[in-house]
């Protein structure tokens, strides 16, 4: 049996051999490797994801270490500007040797008890002390730059018995001390009272 195409009918038949080894091409040969392109690209696009994570989580560690370091620098300064304990015999040396380094005769050191604010306590300390008007200037403000919190409260100044320009002052000093709920003697020990507002100016 013999076939006899035409023309338009043989263009047709190897158009339609075409398609089908497009096809079969597509199928067997094509699609495979796509699939694993598709793969190896979602593994890729994974893995970048991940080590963005990773990025993001140690530039997160690293912060938090950085604000721990801080935070523990804070509560350090913190420690030493405002102690837990009155320690006062620390103060009393820590005030003398101020006034030795300004030229300033501390004479007389006189603390009383600790009264209760608002999350901490003062101390109120009564200086007597002589010296040059520059001297106990400098000593004043020697006291407010110390590592430990103190501020001044009333200053009376007279001319001493030695003559001008020697004076003589009297200086109220109140020391803070960290200790909420309640308030310390002079030894130390916690006592409880009524709260009254710390000393912020001359009083």
């Amino acid at each position: 049996m013999s076939f006899s195409f035409n023309v338009k009918e043989q263009i047709l038949i190897g158009l339609t051999i075409v398609i089908l080894l497009a096809v079969v091409f597509g199928v067997f040969v094509f699609k495979p490797q796509y699939d694993r392109f598709s793969d190896a690209q979602g593994k890729q696009t994974e893995e970048q994801q991940t080590q963005e994570t990773k990025k993001a989580e140690l530039a997160s560690l690293k912060a938090a270490k950085d604000n721990a370091a801080a935070t523990e620098a804070k509560s350090l300064s913190l420690s030493k500007r405002m102690p837990e304990d009155v320690d006062l015999p620390t103060v009393l040396v820590e005030l003398d040797e101020l006034g030795k380094r300004h030229n300033v005769n501390v004479f007389d050191i006189a603390p009383t008890v600790a009264t209760a604010s608002s999350g901490y306590s003062y101390v109120p300390i009564e200086l007597k002390i002589s010296g040059t008007y520059f001297n106990i200037t400098d000593f004043l403000y020697g006291i407010v730059k110390l590592p430990r919190e103190y501020t001044l409260g009333n200053v009376d100044v007279e001319i001493s018995d030695a003559g001008y320009p020697i004076l003589s002052a009297t200086v109220k000093v109140y020391a803070f001390t960290y200790l909420p709920g309640g308030t310390q003697d002079n030894s130390g020990s916690a006592q409880t009272g009524t709260a009254k507002p710390a000393p912020t100016e001359a009083q």
